[in-house]
């Protein structure tokens, strides 16, 4: 009898560490799945701009034509209302040294490659990006880029990666003129700085919608 009371009770322990290690490696595999489900949440999209002017400083008052902030939300638009003219419209020139803060419509992730893409018309002006998840977090630069090709054009762009801030995700984009890292001495004109149409974000997390 205590043979068969020993023989059973070495069985269980045995079928209980085995159901425990079983019990683990379902829990990892369940695990791994988890964070592969996460990162394919984040989506290239076609339909994500800005949709609200969080705060702007558009300079050259007076001379500079084109001063309304709105201009740089939602899809780009910009041209001429004449063909091979200089008077356009769609979009916003923040003058020398202005800015703007653009609300975005959902957070854009992190993806693959570039992240950001800011439609910059007529010119080839720099610009500074900064991101930030809110207006309260801290805004990181993402660098400063000629923004355009030079001799016009209103399907230009350039590009930024979410990457070099160190953020997932992003819901506000802040946008500087730096035209006099190039001309220090620039002097204000119709058109002065860098002239924004539209900032588009390029990948979203469906599961990242809070901000």
């Amino acid at each position: 009898m205590k043979k068969k009371l020993y023989y059973w009770r070495k069985k269980f322990q045995r079928t209980s560490f085995h159901f425990f290690l079983i019990a683990i490696f379902f829990t990892l595999l369940l695990s791994g799945c988890s964070e592969f489900s996460t990162i394919q949440e984040t989506i290239r999209v076609d339909n994500l701009y800005g949709e609200e002017v969080a705060g702007a400083n558009i300079t050259c008052q007076g001379i500079n034509r084109y001063t309304d902030p709105s201009e740089a939300l939602g899809l780009p638009n910009a041209g001429a209302f004449v063909p091979s003219s200089r008077n356009y419209y769609g979009f916003v020139s923040l003058g020398i040294d202005g800015s703007i803060v653009l609300r975005m419509s959902l957070p854009v992730a992190d993806g693959s490659g570039n992240d950001i893409r800011v439609y910059q018309s007529v010119s080839n002006e720099p610009l500074e990006v900064w991101v930030s998840p809110s207006m309260t977090e801290e805004f990181v630069s993402l660098g400063i880029k000629n923004c355009g090709r030079r001799g016009g054009g209103f399907d230009q762009y350039c590009e930024f990666d979410i990457q070099d801030s160190g953020y997932k995700s992003i819901r506000y984009v802040f946008i500087k003129d730096k035209q006099r890292t190039q001309i220090p001495d620039i002097y204000c004109y119709e058109s002065a700085g860098a002239d924004i149409d539209a900032v588009q974000g390029l990948y979203t997390n469906l599961a990242d919608t809070s901000n």
